[in-house]
């Protein structure tokens, strides 16, 4: 395993981990100098950065009625503690900036320090020490760090230097956490405990998760190192051969049914229908659906109880609230590029949204409703023959460099001006 020389100017962070706006400049750039002054491998906090995906600002209640805060997503029982033992505050990782990040990477390595197991449900102790909680962040945990030793390795130097130097006799102080504050960083070496090089080493064993790609646009495109989804409480997938994605594509997707059913237990199954075949290309009765990144999902209505199948929605049908429940999870995440919807079914979404807490600004963003049908605004916009199930769309990832996605400036050019509506359906579907 080569031991990291990574050289850091905040300011010149290569771009591609954000241009196809999966994360920001700050979440790279302060996770890779707070990993650092840490001694942590950039590629861990980065994972772990992934993994929470919070913003400044944002506090996401959970069903035990704590909260998750910040880009890092501290839990509030943690912050009672930080708060009292440290004065370490929820809005002090709640703020923009390398603050948040610098009191992970700490948190972090203490969790490496002086927690028992491999270096992965250490690292997993982050999230929780509940041992199926623990497994599943470990498993997304390793794949995602895959990834990410890729990016480094494209995008900075390194050096096969070896030291003797171990990591874990010097332990980082609280008060070095809350005096810090962003700055650039020059050459430094993290040096790994052998343990530690021996499991980095392995992420090499994830390259067909690492390399899964989205080829294309939806519409024209091909599918490489596909994820079937997986069988699970929340959906039911009506025909595995059609159900195939990227794997960041997949593990959004049952992550959303994971959250659901964490906080709904009792929450009728949904029915999946298609997504891509396996290598991706023309799929019979779509026009996307190429490239991994597209998926149907049944609605949940008010009369279905323990599924809900196919089958028009009128609005007053509509389960709006456990809906939006649903949806949230993937907008708040800023991981999904389209969600198309029955205009119709878009006004009780709109107002269980509101009614949830959603800011008007979020509001403007996330829905084309109260504007009309044919607004070209909102992740949430009408199509044609959507009143009977949702199409989603995933987001490009930031280490797909050939996946690409489609903008209203992309419609409209492929469209024309004299295109009707139910060609712009077809271009869509």
């Amino acid at each position: 395993m080569r031991l990291l020389l990574v050289v850091l100017c905040l300011s010149s962070v290569p771009s591609s981990a954000w241009a196809k706006g999966m994360t920001s400049p700050e979440r790279v750039t302060c996770s890779i100098a707070a990993a650092l002054k840490f001694r942590l491998p950039p590629e861990l906090l980065l994972a772990v950065a992934e993994m929470e995906g919070g913003k400044p600002g944002q506090w996401v209640r959970n069903a035990n009625g704590s909260h998750d805060v910040g880009p890092m997503q501290f839990n509030t029982k943690y912050l009672a503690h930080l708060e009292k033992q440290y004065g370490i505050t929820a809005s002090d990782v709640a703020t923009a900036g390398c603050y948040p990040y610098e009191v992970a990477a700490w948190r972090l390595r203490r969790h490496l320090d002086r927690d028992r197991g491999d270096l992965w449900m250490r690292a997993a102790n982050y999230h929780s020490r509940a041992v199926a909680h623990n497994a599943k962040y470990r498993r997304k945990l390793i794949a995602k760090a895959a990834r990410w030793q890729s990016w480094l390795h494209n995008n900075y130097a390194s050096t096969g230097a070896d030291s003797a130097r171990d990591l874990a006799p010097k332990r980082p102080k609280v008060a070095a956490v809350r005096a810090a504050r962003s700055q650039k960083t020059q050459a430094v070496e993290v040096v790994l405990a052998p343990d530690e090089r021996e499991l980095l080493g392995q992420l090499g064993a994830q390259a067909v998760v690492a390399s899964s790609r989205s080829s294309g646009k939806p519409h024209a495109g091909r599918l490489e190192g596909a994820v079937q989804v997986p069988a699970h409480l929340g959906y039911r997938v009506l025909n595995a051969k059609r159900a195939w994605g990227t794997a960041q594509a997949v593990d959004w997707l049952v992550a959303a049914f994971d959250a659901l059913l964490s906080i709904d237990a009792h929450a009728p199954a949904v029915q999946i229908h298609d997504m891509s075949l396996r290598f991706g290309g023309v799929m019979a009765g779509h026009r996307s659906h190429q490239s991994g990144r597209d998926v149907d999902v049944t609605y949940f209505t008010r009369s279905c109880r323990r599924s809900c199948g196919p089958g028009r929605v009128e609005p007053h049908e509509l389960d709006a609230a456990r809906q939006w429940e649903l949806l949230a999870y993937w907008l708040k995440r800023e991981q999904l590029e389209f969600a198309f919807i029955d205009h119709a079914l878009q006004k009780p979404l709109f107002e269980a949204a509101r009614t949830s807490g959603a800011a008007p600004s979020e509001l403007a963003r996330w829905f084309q409703y109260p504007r009309s049908a044919t607004t070209s605004a909102g992740l949430i916009r009408h199509v044609p023959n959507h009143a009977d199930h949702i199409h989603l769309r995933f987001r490009c990832t930031y280490d797909d460099p050939v996946c690409l996605g489609r903008r209203d400036a992309d419609l409209a050019a492929e469209a024309g001006p004299s295109e009707s509506e139910a060609d712009l359906h077809d271009l869509l579907e």
